[in-house]
């Protein structure tokens, strides 16, 4: 069992110098932030809380004009605690044909969970007004097709701050918001591994 224990931190050893790049072994979705779990090249355990990241889904609004984004968040301000909509112009692929071109409203949440809320409490009950989509992608695996990251793929981290309170037996468990992340390329990922 000798050859599957960690080496020991170092006092030379930062966290600024060891995060820079490491290997994606495991992606979990927490309550408001992902958990991201790996192991840097001197084979050192990482855990790092990626905060930042918001939930959304598309609402293509099969009536255009019966509804703007604000209605929608004046409705819902009281229940949800931050709500923020886009509209956006794009085609879609369900039905395709060559004049898809509609109204689509971009729906972003705090919390995974309200994505649920909203649909079954409004969407569904307008369904003749509205269609939703992607409203049952993980959060976290969004997150991984959104910054191109694979599984056992190799990320940087730009900037971090070490935690407060441990949450993990990992060595070490940092901060990182979303934007921080960066994925290793091909051609140097090679030659860590």
């Amino acid at each position: 069992m000798s050859s599957y224990t960690r080496p020991a931190k170092t006092k030379k050893d930062s966290v600024a110098d060891l995060l820079l790049r490491f290997q994606i072994l495991e992606v979990v979705a927490v309550k408001n932030h992902i958990d991201i779990y790996g192991i840097t090249e001197n084979r050192h355990s990482v855990c790092v809380h990626v905060y930042g990241y918001e939930s959304y889904f598309w609402v293509q609004i099969l009536t255009p004009g019966s509804a703007n984004c604000d209605d929608v968040k004046s409705m819902f301000s009281s229940e949800i605690s931050r709500i923020e909509v886009h509209m956006n112009t794009k085609k879609s692929l369900l039905y395709y044909s060559n004049t898809c071109v509609g109204e689509f409203w971009k729906v972003f949440v705090v919390e995974a969970s309200h994505i649920k809320f909203l649909v079954e409490t409004f969407f569904s009950i307008h369904d003749k007004l509205f269609t939703c989509f992607e409203t049952n992608v993980p959060y976290h695996l969004r997150l991984l097709v959104e910054k191109k990251m694979v599984g056992c793929g190799w990320i940087s981290i730009g900037m971090c701050t070490d935690v407060q309170r441990r949450q993990t037996t990992c060595q070490y468990e940092v901060n990182a918001r979303q934007e921080n992340i960066t994925v290793v390329g091909l051609d140097e990922a090679g030659s860590i591994a």
